[in-house]
C-alpha cells in the first residue's frame, strides 16, 4: 500500500501539471501561478473542430485527457481555480476575470464547436445560486453553439482517496465513506437534466454498477489522487468513454 504515497505530491509533479494544463503552458490559474498564456490556451489557429474547456480545477483536470482524445481538433483551455463557471460568478478576482473574458470576449469571437463546464459546484453554493447560474450560462452559450455540456458534481472524501485505500485495502468499495454534503448539490443539478436544453455529463456515480464501486484502475491507480480530483488515467477513460460519444 507504500505505493499509494505517491498520489500525496501528484499535482505538484510535471505529470501533474501537465494534467491540469500548467505545462507546457499555464493554462490553469491558481495561487500564485496567475499568468496565463492566452497565446498557447486559446490560439488563433484553430484546426478541425474546436472545444473549449472552461471552468476551474474540475475541468483542468481533463485537459490532457481532452487534448490527447482530440488530438486532430483544437481544445482552449480557460481554467481558474476560485470561482464557478457561470455567468455573474462570484469569487476570486483572477479567476472572475478570466471566467468574465471567456464569456465577453472570447466565445462571442471564436467559432466554438463545443463547450464543456466544469467546476467544484459545492463550494460555491454559499456565495453563488449555481442552478440559476447554471441555467443562465447554458441559455448565454446556446447562442454561439449548442454543444454546451456541464459536468456534474463530483463526489468528495475524507481523508483522501488513497489513503482511504490504504486503510480498507485497493479492492475496497469505499463509496459509504463519501462526504454526504455533496450529494444535495448534486441532486439539485440532476432537476435540472429534466430542462431539455441543460445536457450533463453525469459522473457523480462513475465507477458504479448499482451499488458497486470501483475506486482503483488496473489495480494501481485510485480514481482520485487527492479527496476530489481524478487521477489522469481515469480522465483519459471518461473523456473517451463518456464525452467523445457525444462531442
Amino acid at each position: 500500500m507504500v505505493s499509494l504515497d505517491k498520489y500525496s505530491n501528484y499535482i505538484t509533479t510535471d505529470a501533474g501539471k501537465t494534467q491540469f494544463g500548467q505545462l507546457p503552458a499555464l493554462c490553469f490559474i491558481e495561487g500564485s501561478n496567475l499568468d496565463f498564456n492566452y497565446k498557447a490556451c486559446v490560439p488563433d489557429n484553430q484546426k478541425g473542430k474546436t472545444i473549449l474547456l472552461l471552468g476551474d480545477s474540475h475541468a483542468a483536470e481533463f485537459s490532457a485527457a481532452l487534448k490527447k482524445e482530440y488530438k486532430n481538433d483544437t481544445v482552449l483551455q480557460v481554467t481558474a481555480a476560485g470561482c464557478p463557471a457561470i455567468i455573474d460568478s462570484v469569487g476570486s478576482s483572477p479567476c472572475v476575470n478570466l471566467m468574465n473574458y471567456a464569456f465577453n470576449k472570447l466565445i462571442p469571437s471564436r467559432k466554438i464547436d463545443a463547450i464543456i463546464v466544469a467546476s467544484d459546484w459545492y463550494n460555491f453554493h454559499t456565495y453563488n445560486d449555481i442552478n440559476k447560474g447554471i441555467e443562465k450560462t447554458q441559455l448565454y452559450l446556446q447562442k454561439f453553439t449548442p454543444n454546451v455540456y456541464f459536468i456534474t458534481q463530483t463526489k468528495h472524501f475524507k481523508p483522501t482517496v488513497y489513503r482511504l485505500l490504504q486503510i480498507h485495502g485497493k479492492t475496497a468499495d469505499i463509496n459509504s465513506l463519501r462526504e454526504r454534503d455533496t450529494e444535495e448539490t448534486y441532486n439539485d443539478m440532476r432537476t435540472l437534466s429534466s430542462i431539455d436544453h441543460i445536457k450533463f455529463f453525469d459522473l457523480y456515480n462513475y465507477g458504479c454498477q448499482g451499488k458497486q464501486c470501483v475506486f482503483v484502475k488496473d489495480n494501481t491507480v485510485p480514481m482520485f489522487f487527492d479527496d476530489n480530483h481524478y487521477n489522469y488515467e481515469w480522465t483519459r477513460e471518461i473523456v473517451h468513454d463518456v464525452i467523445a460519444k457525444n462531442i
